[in-house]
């Protein structure tokens, strides 16, 4: 991962701090995304990616946070302009940035069912989308072709249903769709 600029999506917390952490292990310069809400969604603070990355630039890595909604359209591509300023390019993002709002079907909100969709399946649109963007540009305008670039969208076990996860599991199986369609 020598050389390699990476974005986690959702590096905060869990599994996606995990892989920052990883990352940077392995020799990546990471950029830690992550609103700092908790697991439903509420809330925000901009101190939890920044302590991911203070963590792994203590440890001797490189990282930089960034505080923004990956659900957000104008967000994610903030974020990738904001790593091609820091670092000069976007190598590998992988997405974890996910919330969840457990509801049996008949009970679920309006509201509760448009929060997770928005956040687990837009959120890894619009940074896909933006990343994309950017390594068509960077192809035609430089003609990087040699370099290998990645988009990692999680989803989970969920997609196949999940009591009490409709909108959930909703999302996750989009994920798993748009993955199959973008990837052709």
């Amino acid at each position: 991962m020598e050389d390699t600029v990476c974005i986690v999506a959702g590096g905060g917390n869990g599994l996606g701090r995990a892989a920052a952490l990883e990352l940077a292990d392995h020799g990546a310069r990471v950029v830690v995304n992550d609103l700092g809400s908790e697991v439903d969604g509420t809330g925000s603070d901009a101190s939890v990616p920044e302590a991911v990355a203070r963590e792994i630039r203590e440890a001797g890595g490189e990282a930089m946070a960034h505080h923004g909604d990956v659900s957000d359209f104008g967000d994610a591509d903030d974020l990738v302009s904001d790593t091609v300023a820091e670092y000069g390019r976007v190598d590998f993002v992988c997405n974890f940035a996910g919330i969840l709002r457990d509801c049996i079907s008949y009970k679920l909100s309006e509201d509760d069912w448009r929060e997770v969709i928005e956040t687990n399946l837009t959120g890894q649109f619009a940074p896909l989308q933006a990343s994309a963007k950017h390594w068509r540009e960077a192809s035609e305008e430089r003609y990087d072709f040699d370099r290998q670039r990645s988009y990692l969208a999680v989803s989970a076990g969920a997609a196949r249903g999940s009591l009490g996860q409709a909108s959930y599991a909703a999302a996750k199986a989009g994920v798993l769709g748009m993955v199959r369609t973008v990837s052709n």
